[in-house]
C-alpha cells in the first residue's frame, strides 16, 4: 500500500507536534522545579500557549511558534534552537539529495 506524500508529512508532524508537547510540559516543571515560575503559572502559560500550539500544521508554524514563546517566556530558547537546528538539517538533506540527483543524471 502507497501512502500520499501528503498523508505521510502530516503523519510525521503529528508525532514531532506530540514530542513537542512533552517537551513544552517537562520545560514547564524543570523550570518550576528551579523556582524561576511558580506552579500556577504552568496553568496559566499552558492555556496561553494551547491555542497557537494546536494550528500549528507545518515546519514553519512550529519555528514561528516556538520564537514567538520564547521571546515572552526565554527559558524555552532552548526548544526554539533544537527544533530551528532540526529544520535547518531536513533542509541540507533536500537540497544536497537533489543536487546527487542531478548529478547522477549529468553521469
Amino acid at each position: 500500500m502507497i501512502f500520499p506524500l501528503k498523508y505521510c508529512y502530516s503523519v510525521i508532524m503529528d508525532e514531532k507536534k506530540n514530542i513537542l508537547e512533552r517537551e513544552l510540559a517537562m520545560t514547564l516543571l524543570e523550570t518550576a522545579e528551579k523556582k524561576i515560575i511558580s506552579l500556577s503559572d504552568i496553568r496559566l502559560i499552558a492555556e496561553e500557549i494551547v491555542g497557537d500550539f494546536d494550528k500549528i500544521s507545518n515546519e514553519a508554524e512550529l519555528i514561528t511558534f516556538l520564537e514567538k514563546i520564547k521571546q515572552k517566556w526565554p527559558f524555552f530558547s532552548n526548544l526554539f534552537v533544537k527544533y530551528q537546528g532540526d529544520t535547518k538539517q531536513v533542509e541540507e538533506k533536500q537540497v544536497i539529495d537533489k543536487l546527487s540527483s542531478y548529478i547522477q543524471k549529468l553521469n
